[in-house]
């Protein structure tokens, strides 16, 4: 799902595809061969797709594929963190940070 967010995002061509209501089962199908030929997809994705497409929701992917990595990330208890700091970081002052947040005892467990 996170591929087809990015891919989503980052073409056009795919954000046009995802929009033309007039996609049918032909059209998909070409479609995921072709991302078959890119990456390994579950074949559950693939059939999601179709689906999808079938009944003219192809155009709501994007939103789907965010909802989708949001509750993946809730039900593995992911969360995504950004440290700010007032200059660019080097290798060691990197390595304190994560240290700091290794040693504190609510962070068992969790990995960074």
């Amino acid at each position: 799902m996170v591929y087809l967010s990015e891919l989503y995002k980052n073409s056009e061509t795919f954000r046009l595809f995802t929009q033309n209501g007039g996609v049918g089962r032909t059209e998909i199908n070409k479609f995921n061969a072709a991302l078959l030929s890119v990456a390994d997809f579950h074949p559950t994705t693939i059939k999601f797709l179709e689906i999808l497409a079938d009944n003219k929701r192809l155009v709501f992917i994007n939103h789907i594929t965010a909802r989708y990595v949001k509750l993946y990330q809730q039900f593995h208890k992911e969360e995504k963190i950004t440290i700010i700091s007032a200059h660019k970081l080097n290798t060691s002052e990197e390595g304190e940070v994560l240290a700091a947040l290794q040693a504190n005892p609510q962070n068992v467990g969790k990995s960074f």
